[in-house]
Formats: C-alpha cells, sequence, structure tokens
C-alpha cells in the first residue's frame, strides 16, 4: 500500500515521469499474458489472449508503466470474475475510436448479431502475427491508428451511477455481496499514468455481465537495431558519441576507487569528491555531464547537495544518480523528489550501470569484438544462453524447497513490474510460512538486495513454469 501511496503522491506532484525505451512488444505482451494466464487458472476461469492486428516487433514506450497499467487491469478482471473468461485483446484500431468502444463479448452477443458485427469495426484486422516486415496502418484522415489494449470480463460487473467513482483514490469495487482485499489506489494510478501516455483509461460495464476497459495508444515502431543492448559476457570496452564527463561524490575511498577503475578505461572523463560541499564546488568547475552522488556522506548529505545542484542554472542539465545501500522504495522516491533521475543500489553491479550510463547519455558501447552490438545480432547468443541456464535452474529447483503456487504468483508479477520493495517484503513473507521455504527467501533477497531485476525475473519464471 506504502508504494501505491507514493506512486500517486509522486504523480499528483508532477514528479512522475515516463521513461521511453525501445522493447519488444511480442515479448512483452506474452509475458503478461503468461502472469494472468496462471492467476486465472488458479480461479478455473478461461484466459484467452487475443492479437487483432498486425503489430510491430519493436515500439517505443515506457516499458515499465505499462506492464504496471496492463497488469492492474488483468488483474482486475481475475479479481471480480468467478465463472467464465478474461479476454486481452491488441491491435489497431480506426482514429475515431468508433464501433466496439470495449463492449464485453458476452454484452456483445446479448445485443444481437447485427451489432456485434458493426461494433467489431473499431478493430484494423490483418495478419495476426508481428512481423519483420511490418507496413504500418494507413492512416484515415490524416489521423494515425492507435494500438488498443482491452481487457473484457465477465465479473460481477460495475452499477452505471458508479463508473465515475472507480478511478477516484481508495475507492473500492464491489458491493456488500462482494468484498475484495485491496488499496484501492489501482485503477486511480492507472489512469493517472495513462493521461502522461496522452491517453485515457475507458470502461463501459453492466451488472451481472461483466467489465471492458481499455486505451488506445501511440507506440511508435522502432528498427531492431535502434535498441543497442549490454550482452553478459561481452566485455566493453569503450562507447560511441561524445565526450563524456563522470563526477563521482563518494566518502569511502574504496568505492571511488571501485568506480573510478571500471570507467576510466571506457574513455570517461572523470572527477572524485568525499563530501557534498567538495561536489558542489567541484560540479561548477567540472561541468560533468553526470553525477554518481553518494546520499550518505559528511558535511552536505546527498539529499541536500541534490537539492543545491538543482538551484544552479549552470548546472539544470546535468544527470543526477543516486547511489546508496537502501533498496527500499520510499528512499528511492526521496531521492527522486530531490532531484535525482535515477538510482542505483550499493553495491553497485556493473551491468545496472551501464544501462543506466547508456540510457541517460545517449551512447553506444564498444564491445571487445569492436562491434555495437544490437537486438538481432543477439538473438542465438539469448537462446543459447537460455539453454545454458537450464541446466543451473533444474540444479536449483532439486535444492530449494519452492514456496505455494500462490507466492510464486505473486512473485512473478512483482518481478515483472520490477518492484523490488515488494519482492523484499515478498521474501520476508514467505521467509515466515515454513522454514523449509528459508533458502528459497535468502536466494531471491540476494538478487534484491543486488537490484537485479532481470535475474529475479529468471529465477522466479522457472517456477512458475514447473507450477
Amino acid at each position: 500500500m506504502l508504494n501505491d501511496i507514493l506512486d500517486l503522491s509522486k504523480i499528483e506532484a508532477g514528479k512522475m515521469e515516463l521513461y521511453l525505451s525501445n522493447f519488444h512488444l511480442p515479448h512483452f505482451l506474452e509475458g503478461i499474458a503468461e502472469i494472468i494466464r496462471l492467476s486465472a487458472e488458479q480461479k478455473n476461469i478461461a484466459f484467452h489472449y487475443e492479437v487483432l492486428s498486425e503489430l510491430p516487433l519493436y515500439v517505443s514506450g515506457d516499458e515499465k508503466r505499462l506492464r504496471q497499467v496492463l497488469i492492474n487491469l488483468l488483474g482486475n478482471a481475475v479479481k471480480f470474475t468467478d465463472a467464465g473468461k478474461i479476454t486481452f485483446k491488441v491491435g489497431y484500431t480506426t482514429p475515431t475510436g468508433e464501433g466496439k468502444k470495449g463492449w464485453g463479448a458476452e454484452e456483445q452477443r446479448s445485443r444481437g448479431a447485427e451489432e456485434e458485427e458493426r461494433t467489431d469495426n473499431c478493430w484494423i484486422q490483418s495478419s495476426r502475427n508481428p512481423t519483420q516486415n511490418f507496413v504500418p496502418p494507413t492512416p484515415t484522415n490524416n489521423q494515425q491508428p492507435k494500438m488498443r489494449f482491452q481487457v473484457e470480463d465477465t465479473g460481477i460487473g460495475i452499477e452505471p451511477e458508479k463508473l465515475a467513482e472507480i478511478f477516484l483514490p481508495f475507492h473500492q469495487i464491489g458491493d456488500s455481496n462482494h468484498r475484495f482485499d485491496g488499496t484501492g489506489l489501482g485503477l486511480a494510478i492507472s489512469q493517472k499514468l495513462v493521461k502522461l501516455m496522452d491517453s485515457e483509461l475507458q470502461v463501459k460495464s453492466s451488472m451481472g455481465q461483466g467489465s471492458a476497459f481499455w486505451i488506445d495508444l501511440d507506440l511508435p515502431e522502432v528498427a531492431q537495431g535502434q535498441e543497442v543492448i549490454s550482452v553478459p559476457g561481452k566485455k566493453i570496452v569503450g562507447f560511441r558519441g561524445d565526450k563524456r564527463k563522470l563526477l563521482i561524490a563518494d566518502d569511502k575511498w574504496e568505492n571511488r576507487s571501485v568506480l573510478v577503475n571500471l570507467l576510466l578505461p571506457l574513455g570517461f572523463e572523470i572527477a572524485e569528491v568525499k563530501d557534498g560541499k567538495d561536489c558542489l564546488n567541484q560540479a561548477v568547475v567540472f561541468k560533468p555531464d553526470l553525477i554518481l552522488l553518494d546520499m550518505i556522506m559528511p558535511v552536505i548529505d546527498g539529499l541536500e547537495t541534490t537539492r543545491q545542484l538543482r538551484r544552479l542554472k549552470i548546472l539544470k542539465n546535468v544527470v543526477i544518480i543516486a547511489t546508496s545501500a537502501s533498496v527500499f522504495d520510499y528512499n528511492q522516491q526521496e531521492y527522486l523528489a530531490a532531484g535525482c533521475d535515477g538510482f542505483i543500489p550499493k553495491p553497485v553491479q556493473a551491468e545496472n550501470l551501464f544501462e543506466l550510463l547508456q540510457a541517460y547519455l545517449g551512447i553506444e558501447w564498444i564491445y571487445e569484438d569492436s562491434k555495437v552490438v544490437t537486438n538481432q545480432e543477439v538473438v542465438e547468443e539469448t537462446v543459447t544462453s537460455g539453454e545454458n541456464l537450464q541446466g543451473e535452474t533444474t540444479q536449483a529447483i532439486q535444492c530449494l524447497v519452492v514456496p505455494p503456487s500462490t507466492e510464486i504468483a505473486s512473485l512473478y508479477e512483482l518481478a515483472m513490474m520490477g518492484d523490488i520493495g515488494g519482492i523484499i517484503e515478498q521474501a520476508y513473507k514467505i521467509e515466515q510460512l515454513d522454514e523449509q521455504f528459508v533458502p528459497f527467501a535468502h536466494k531471491l533477497l540476494q538478487f534484491a538486495k543486488g537490484f537485479q531485476e532481470k535475474q529475479i525475473l529468471e529465477f522466479v519464471k522457472q517456477y512458475a513454469v514447473q507450477e
């Protein structure tokens, strides 16, 4: 609940920003569908994932926040449906959005075949598989069709007079006969996130028949080669792009030394300081592109240093990355509210640091083979890596006692959303369930405290598949 309140507060304070990245759309959607399929199976509810239009392979958008919205909508559908089915539809719509308007399948049938045929017209139907040679839908009246994400259920439904209230904070859906756990913040946060994406969360519902929620988004197609990623096992030896200056602020010499030895050979110009006061003085003279700023320092701490840096016009564009041993969301929110652009936990993992530098500085890494590695070039290697991990995963499954499927499903959802604070909380909960689950919980905490989101997802996913 604390995380939800902080998210809502940050949005309302205008401090929530979208972080655009290029991501593989089919993998993104299939991952979400897999989470919901597991949840639906536990309630014996049918789940259908339907791709109604040809979709691009790669798009640009805020992957994490879009995942958060879709999992919230689909999770609600599972929660409020006791029988029947849930349908997740994705495809392009007509620019006006006319036609189906989000009506659920059961309600369409009740309106008759003629109405059902008419309401299907909003979807631009074509080849349903993403293709390498994707051709965007033709604009209508100079308006580009948008991508619709629609969730339909056959659940309890919502009374018409209450539809306007469901997006209010702390509003609980249900009636005297249907009470559900939750903060009442999920839809409020989702609506605000969708508005940040320049859209609006829409809903249609009928009591006793079900509901449908949908959003229409602009997700521009991008070429595979535009997404440059780091590849485990490939040594980074430099970067392409303008010369970059980094300022490292940390009171411990050994911490600064690790970062300097890691980054200096790659071609960065680096300056070091050991407290907040020195950081302010050096930043004015050195004019760094990015500051790695420890939050716990003498003289002036990291939070106050950040606030003072943000008041200096000469440094208004500098990127500030907070570093700290605390991985709790409320600490990270405090850092962001003070003016930090991002966060990386201690001990700093090289892979996480490289990803942040690439994202904020717009550089391309040069690997040991002198090639910039793109998605297309690592497809085969990714498959091979997966095969290599399979043996390790099998051994882990044999050694660790796995908690109940309900706990695994919750962990998988948190892992997909990148909610490190939630994962740590869930791990401690699992630890208390039974002594035999302690090794599993400790392994999870090891990943979480290193802020290793990808490793957490792979670890939990293997157990979800076993279930």
